[in-house]
């Protein structure tokens, strides 16, 4: 009896693991619930309509699951559905869809959120800035030197560091504080500009590619490709890294919807 009363106490008191789905609905929403990452929302793609009452839904989910959770510590509640209720009676289903695409493709929580673009990222971006490596890609005369001007714009992040910059001018808000403190915020490989950043790089990379394979022919497709897997092969931070994925699948995702 004493081994079983143990065994069923320590059951009832596990903490419950959440899943990498729980773990990354939770990081969203706290993230977007900062006012310091309001300001960040139009480079990021966020699918915010109104802003103010959009960061407000968020907060109330998560209040709401933190209750949950506290009366029920057995489970985890469902974020989700409670994020895609409230946007739905708020906003309408089209931006409650849209905001959990933007959570499963666009949000970076991760080094893995950006795995399948990291290689091609570092071969265009070391590429960009070295004209006989960029020669080898071999684009079209007329669209090798728009591809390389856009490509300076994708790694450009002079916008993003002015608005930190007018961000950190003000104190933290009672809420940024709270959240801050709850999630160790202040720590500076748990800034939320980072994700902020990552995030931002992601979906202008997405959209850098999906325009660049657009303007090509299938077989300049396969031409780029492989001239872009011969230039990883010499580049020292990629020359060990698996081959390159098809450009064509990684972004068929993103074909339309950025």
């Amino acid at each position: 009896m004493g081994d079983y009363s143990d065994k069923l106490g320590c059951a009832m008191t596990q903490t419950p693991v959440p899943t990498r789905q729980q773990q990354r609905s939770g990081a969203a929403a706290t993230l977007l619930s900062l006012d310091v990452v309001i300001p960040f929302y139009s480079p990021m793609g966020v699918p915010a309509p109104e802003p103010a009452r959009f960061v407000q839904v968020l907060r109330e989910c998560i209040v709401d699951n933190r209750k949950e959770f506290h009366h029920s510590p057995d489970r985890i509640p469902d974020l989700d559905s409670r994020i895609d209720d409230k946007l739905r009676h708020s906003f309408g289903g089209e931006t409650a869809h849209a905001y959990d695409w933007w959570v499963q493709y666009i949000f970076v929580s991760s080094a893995e959120d950006f795995e399948a673009f990291s290689d091609w990222y570092m071969v265009l971006a070391l590429s960009a800035r070295n004209e006989s490596r960029w020669d080898v890609l071999a684009l079209p005369k007329i669209l090798s030197r728009e591809a390389r001007v856009r490509i300076d714009s994708v790694l450009d992040r002079n916008d993003l560091h002015q608005i930190a910059d007018q961000v950190e001018a003000h104190p933290l808000s009672p809420w940024d504080l709270e959240m801050y403190t709850l999630h160790g915020f202040d720590e500076d490989e748990n800034d939320p500009y980072n994700w902020v950043l990552e995030t931002v790089k992601k979906r202008r990379f997405i959209q850098y590619m999906s325009w660049l394979v657009k303007r090509l022919s299938q077989e300049e497709v396969a031409g780029l490709w492989e001239s872009a897997e011969a230039l990883r092969k010499q580049i020292e931070t990629t020359a060990h890294s698996p081959s390159l994925p098809n450009p064509l699948t990684i972004i068929e995702p993103y074909a339309n919807t950025i």
